[in-house]
């Protein structure tokens, strides 16, 4: 009898999972599902049009700047916390219900949702935590934890409980920062910065609209940070790099075709640059005497979106003088950080 009722609720009970909304990305990982645990990595975006919502995530991001009068595009959270609890909670319902339909048992009335390890910004305050914890629960959650981004980007990326060792986390996220001195699995100091990827977006817009004739969007400032943005540039390499992109012509508002350098581009996005470097000096005056072997050795870490930008570890090694690196998986190292500590927590 026992046993019976144990299989029936492990076929009906959709399986926990950790989220993370820090990054601008909707990013969700599932227990139980070792081949392929990243169920969802979409921007955490909506097209609402009056009541209606006519796209999630990667759809919603396709038609973002082609919206006619009267279509919102909606980012529900905003510098790693939500800001827009309703439109939040119709995205991870959409979400859920993915999972659910993904859920191969046959009885599918008596669904039971999961339990949720939410990540947070590490300075998040009790008030944005607790619009975390109602917003995932009124989306259908069954139970709800949270962690810190820090802490699980350190799991994430092999800098956890084992290792006594002082390093930095540098998690850049869509709209923010967060800079974080790890030592004993916690966390000795963070700081937050309002710099984030998409400031390197804009800085290639503007960039374009002071120094040419042309005006560009989003969408192809995306494509010239991916394709010939550097944080450290290497005359050799790159002396002779160019992309072309689409644009306007400011005084006729013609679509026309130009060409951008990657010395252009380097030009746009080094003064953030430089500012991550002083965000990180700041934190290291909070380090201790005895950590500097430490952090000399292990150096800075380099998480989230940022980590697409092409040898920031190069611009940062060369400013301070200490080891840093991109992670390999600095996409989703916070969520899979979360998620090993979500299985550990299931096994006691």
């Amino acid at each position: 009898m026992f046993k019976a009722a144990k299989s029936l609720l492990k076929n009906i009970k959709i399986e926990d999972i950790t989220l993370d909304l820090t990054s601008g990305n909707t990013v969700i990982y599932q227990q139980g599902c070792e081949n392929n645990p990243i169920k969802v990595n979409e921007p955490a975006i909506l097209v609402i049009d009056g009541d209606s919502c006519l796209a999630f995530g990667k759809e919603a991001e396709s038609i973002t700047g082609k919206c006619p009068e009267g279509v919102r595009v909606v980012y529900p959270v905003q510098n790693g916390i939500i800001a827009e609890p309703n439109y939040c909670e119709q995205l991870l319902k959409h979400y859920f219900k993915m999972l659910a339909d993904q859920n191969k048992t046959p009885l599918k009335f008596l669904q039971i949702y999961p339990d949720v390890l939410a990540i947070m910004p590490d300075g998040a305050t009790a008030s944005t935590q607790k619009v975390m914890t109602e917003t995932i629960d009124a989306a259908g959650a069954k139970g709800i934890e949270l962690i810190s981004s820090l802490q699980a980007a350190a799991r994430g990326i092999g800098v956890g409980k084992d290792n006594s060792g002082a390093s930095i986390i540098m998690n850049i996220a869509k709209d923010y920062t967060e800079i974080g001195i790890i030592s004993l699995n916690k966390i000795h100091y963070s700081t937050t910065m309002q710099l984030g990827y998409d400031d390197f977006i804009k800085s290639i817009i503007e960039y374009i609209r002071v120094h040419s004739e042309y005006t560009i969007g989003v969408n192809n400032a995306k494509k010239a940070l991916d394709k010939l943005g550097t944080a450290y540039f290497l005359p050799e390499d790159d002396e002779h790099q160019e992309e072309v992109i689409s644009g306007l012509l400011k005084r006729t508002s013609v679509p026309e075709s130009l060409k951008l350098t990657k010395m252009q581009v380097y030009t746009a996005i080094r003064p953030l640059v430089d500012k991550l470097v002083t965000g990180l000096l700041e934190v290291l005056e909070k380090s201790k005497e005895d950590m500097a072997d430490d952090l000399k050795e292990n150096g800075v870490n380099i998480v989230g979106l940022g980590g697409r930008i092409s040898r920031l570890d190069m611009a940062i090694s060369e400013a301070l003088n200490i080891r840093a690196s991109i992670a390999k998986n600095y996409e989703t190292c916070i969520v899979e950080g979360a998620g090993k500590i979500q299985a550990a927590r299931r096994k006691r």
